[in-house]
């Protein structure tokens, strides 16, 4: 058996090694192997063992496989249901109130913008209606401006 095999892999290696040890060294009583006498019997139970070793974690993998493929199943249909619920329990309760937090809810984070970050903001918008041609008239400049855009 080399390491990186594959678990079918191993599992057909080990039954070709029990049906080949039950053809051919039925008339043995005994082999010798790497300078240790092993009963031929003892030695194909260790083998069959192994094999049956692998075929539970076999069957336990493919369980747990199915057992998450039917978690994510269910994520998928009760995750609407979730976000359903924090909204209603927003707009009765508030994100700010106490029973929100109740429910492990934590309030949504509002982003905070930088000085830098507003000041290129303007800078674009100023570059975009100079592209546009868009004038807008101050509010208020001797009381005729309603800051509307004047094309």
């Amino acid at each position: 058996m080399k390491t990186g095999d594959t678990k079918l892999s191993k599992q057909s290696e080990m039954q070709t090694i029990v049906d080949a040890i039950k053809k051919h060294l039925k008339t043995k009583q005994t082999v010798t192997l790497n300078g240790v006498n092993h009963s031929v019997v003892e030695l194909t139970k260790k083998v069959e063992q192994f094999l049956g070793l692998l075929e539970e974690t076999s069957q336990s993998r493919n369980k747990w496989r199915r057992s998450v493929a039917d978690e994510r199943a269910a994520a998928v249909a009760l995750n609407p249901l979730l976000a359903g619920l924090r909204n209603f329990v927003t707009s009765q309760f508030g994100e700010s109130s106490a029973v929100f937090g109740e429910f492990g809810y934590k309030p949504r984070k509002v982003a905070k913008r930088s000085i830098e970050s507003k000041a290129r903001a303007v800078q674009k918008q100023r570059a975009t209606r100079a592209s546009h041609h868009v004038v807008v008239s101050p509010a208020g400049v001797n009381g005729t401006g309603n800051g509307t855009p004047h094309s």
